[in-house]
């Protein structure tokens, strides 16, 4: 089937983690990551070796080449529109999947809205289709637009129980934000979490990319 599970106990550090079936080699690996990533055709094209690495991003872009290689804790992006947050996480989220590992992308608003129909406090029926296992366990979440959801006391709870269940794994997988806000605007926790000693936070700055994009498209005769 192109993969195997190791056969450890449920809290193992590898519970869940997938490694290349030496017999049918990496191919139907890469094929389960890239069907679970979350991300669009067009994202799944999106590498840092396509990406441009700016006085803006620099140091965010080396760190996260590093954590696709060692995931572990926090890595935070804050910066206005237009500045790659998406871009940096995306490329991480393909690095990641390129070293083998379960990495998913998402973006806050809609993971709760999935999680709403399935387990929202309405609900009568539950309906478990994998996506809350999936992030709760991903090697690599990338979480985008962390600040943009409507904050009702069920959304707070389960975006709690989502990056405490993480943090507390820090050591063995590797939790992305991106967002538009300040960070000490944030929840309390998630921005004690996000400025803690094993955590990455980096401003992203420059110029609205989507902006910069267009004109050189339009430049060139693309558009």
């Amino acid at each position: 089937m192109g993969f195997l599970q190791y056969d450890v106990p449920p809290g193992h550090r590898l519970f869940k983690e997938i490694t290349p079936c030496p017999v049918c080699g990496p191919a139907r690996q890469q094929e389960y990551l890239a069907r679970i990533c979350g991300l669009s055709d067009e994202m799944r094209d999106w590498t840092f070796a396509n990406t441009r690495r700016t006085e803006g991003n620099a140091q965010a872009y080396d760190t996260a080449q590093a954590l696709a290689a060692n995931p572990q804790w926090l890595y935070s992006l804050q910066g206005a529109f237009g500045t790659g947050k998406t871009r940096l996480l995306t490329c991480l989220v393909n690095a990641g999947r390129a070293h083998g590992w379960t990495s998913v992308y998402v973006t806050m608003a809609e993971l709760l809205d999935h999680l709403r129909r399935a387990y929202g406090p309405n609900i009568e029926h539950m309906e478990f289709d994998g996506l809350w296992d999936k992030v709760i366990n991903a090697r690599i979440l990338a979480l985008d637009e962390c600040d943009r959801f409507s904050p009702t006391a069920w959304a707070r709870e389960k975006f709690f129980e989502l990056v405490d269940a993480r943090y507390r794994r820090g050591a063995e997988c590797l939790t992305a934000f991106a967002t538009n806000a300040e960070i000490d605007s944030l929840d309390g926790y998630l921005a004690s979490r996000m400025r803690g000693r094993n955590s990455w936070v980096f401003e992203l700055t420059g110029a609205d990319l989507r902006q910069v994009d267009t004109k050189e498209a339009t430049r060139y005769g693309r558009e």
